[in-house]
């Protein structure tokens, strides 16, 4: 197999991670919308949703090994830029807050 065979899998796993992040914001949506939002609801959700994906995932790397295995890495990735575009806003938010401002 060759390196595009393993770039196939490699989007295919940033895919995934996308179809997540998607699935993991309507089902936040559909369950905050409720009269009484239910914790328990959001943790099967996201237990069922994971499970889907990760069983998804293992089947892609085993059957195509080894450039299936790009799969895991595109998923990883995406997760990390994920974090980092959610977290970044965050800390720049609070070092704004802690810096005193200048005299005008």
């Amino acid at each position: 197999m060759g390196h595009w065979q393993f770039g196939v899998f490699f989007v295919t796993g940033l895919g995934l991670g996308l179809v997540n992040a998607l699935l993991v914001r309507q089902s936040a949506e559909v369950i905050t919308a409720q009269d009484n939002p239910s914790k328990q609801k959001m943790i099967i959700n996201s237990a069922a949703r994971l499970m889907i994906i990760t069983v998804l995932a293992l089947v892609l790397a085993f059957v195509f090994r080894p450039a299936g295995l790009g799969v895991f890495f595109g998923v990883a990735l995406f997760q990390v830029l994920l974090v980092l575009t959610t977290a970044v806003p965050v800390w720049k938010g609070i070092r704004s807050v802690n810096q005193p401002q200048a005299e005008v």
